[in-house]
Formats: C-alpha cells, sequence, structure tokens
C-alpha cells in the first residue's frame, strides 16, 4: 500500500487493488442511483404540482360556467314569468272580458322554449321544478275556467238580448186573447226566464273559479320570482324584479 501510494505521488503507473475497484464501483453506482432518484423526484413533483394547477384551474372554470348558465337560466325563466303576469293582470276578484275585433285573447302558457330550461333547475334547486308543474297545472285550470267563463257568458247575453226583445213585444198594446202566437211568446219568455237563471248560475260559478285559478297562479310565480332572484347578482335582481301589484299589466280578463 505505501509503494502504490509513492508511485501515485510520483506520477507512475500502479495498478489498483481489488478492494479498492470493489470500492469505487460501489460509490459510483451509489452517485449513478442518487442521480437516478432525483431525477425521479424533480419529474414527479413537476408533474403532480401540474396536475394539480390543472384540475383546480379547471374545477373554477367549471364552477364559473356552472354559476354563469345557472344565471342565465333564472333571467329566461323570470322573463316569462313577467310576461305571464302582464298577460293575466292583476289577481283582482272581478274578470272584465276584453275584445280585439271580436276575439278574445288567449290565456297565458309557460313558453315552449322556456319548458326545455325548466328540468335545468333540478341542479340547484328541485323545489322549483315542483313550482313550475304547479304554475303550469294553475295555468291550464284557469284557462279552462275562463273558456268555459266565456262560454256561458256569451249564451246568458244572447238569452238575455232575446227576452228584452220579447219584452216589448209582451208588452205592446192590443187584445191578444186567443192568439196562438201571443202563447207561444209567452211560454218561450218563461222558458228564457229559466235558462237565464241557470246561465247566470254557472257563468258565476265559472267566474269565481277563474278568479281563483288566476290568483293560485299569480301566487305560484311570486314564490318562484323570490328564489330565482337569489342566484341573480345584485344589479340583475333590480332589472328584473317583477311588479308585484300588477301595474303597467294588460289585463286580459278583466
Amino acid at each position: 500500500m505505501v509503494s502504490q501510494q509513492n508511485a501515485r505521488s510520483r506520477g507512475l503507473c500502479f495498478r489498483p487493488s481489488r478492494l479498492e475497484l470493489q470500492s469505487m464501483f460501489r460509490v459510483g453506482r451509489l452517485a449513478e442511483v442518487c442521480i437516478l432518484l432525483d431525477s425521479i423526484l424533480t419529474i414527479l413533483a413537476s408533474t403532480l404540482l401540474g396536475a394539480g394547477a390543472g384540475y383546480f384551474v379547471s374545477k373554477k372554470q367549471d364552477t364559473d360556467r356552472a354559476k354563469k348558465r345557472r344565471e342565465a337560466v333564472a333571467a329566461a325563466l323570470l322573463a316569462d314569468l313577467q310576461r305571464i303576469r302582464q298577460e293575466l293582470g292583476p289577481p283582482h276578484d272581478e274578470i272584465v272580458e276584453l275584445r280585439f275585433y271580436g276575439s278574445h285573447p288567449l290565456p297565458p302558457s309557460i313558453h315552449e322554449w322556456t319548458k326545455g330550461l325548466i328540468p335545468e333547475l333540478a341542479d340547484f334547486d328541485a323545489d322549483l321544478v315542483l313550482e313550475f308543474f304547479r304554475l303550469e297545472r294553475a295555468l291550464h285550470n284557469y284557462a279552462v275556467t275562463l273558456k268555459a267563463y266565456r262560454s256561458t257568458l256569451d249564451a246568458l247575453t244572447e238569452r238575455t238580448d232575446r227576452r228584452e226583445g220579447l219584452s216589448h213585444e209582451l208588452e205592446a198594446p192590443g187584445n191578444h186573447d186567443g192568439d196562438p202566437s201571443w202563447v207561444d211568446r209567452l211560454n218561450e219568455a218563461a222558458a228564457l226566464d229559466r235558462e237565464i237563471t241557470a246561465l247566470g248560475d254557472q257563468n258565476q260559478l265559472w267566474h269565481d273559479s277563474a278568479v281563483d285559478e288566476r290568483k293560485r297562479a299569480v301566487s305560484i310565480m311570486e314564490r318562484i320570482d323570490t328564489r330565482l332572484l337569489t342566484v341573480l347578482p345584485s344589479e340583475r335582481q333590480v332589472e328584473l324584479l317583477p311588479a308585484r301589484s300588477g301595474e303597467g299589466a294588460t289585463d286580459s280578463v278583466r
């Protein structure tokens, strides 16, 4: 060993021992392993950090998109509810028919395009879907009762006009004893009186039912409004806040 060290100091060639070769081999392999592990750990750390950052960015983007979609759906539904409210008119206790060139305005209903948005409410408020089902039923019942009210009102108006005409004929001066046509007119007047009474009762029943269904629909819409507005930012809430009193609405039925 001393001779080998002297040889090294003199710059002479030497032959390392077997133990020295083994020791050098172990040191070299250990350094290679350390370098390899360091590279692997660096790659893993970079991959994990990149994946984590990508996940959170993607999650944030998905959340923002879902939020914007909810706001868009809520705004569209609120706009359609405003249309329905305007066509229904204020929930008064009386129905006044408005005719346009001899025809009645159609009772409002949920727009077909809006119906496609209702299922999306289940993602953040499933009860709102049920409320829209109730609103659809109330509007349907309102349309049915309103149609019956209009039908009985037309029949009642026709019978009343006919009865008034007979009254003028029956009040005409003269001796009508034994006149068959006079007796026929008396019988017709009596029959009309009975029909007018029956139609008046039916018309009042349908009128009250239509009023109740309209009030029910307005009440449901107010509940829906309150819950949909919470989805929107405050500035949009002010824009879409419905008129609870129905001011400015066109009352399609009185």
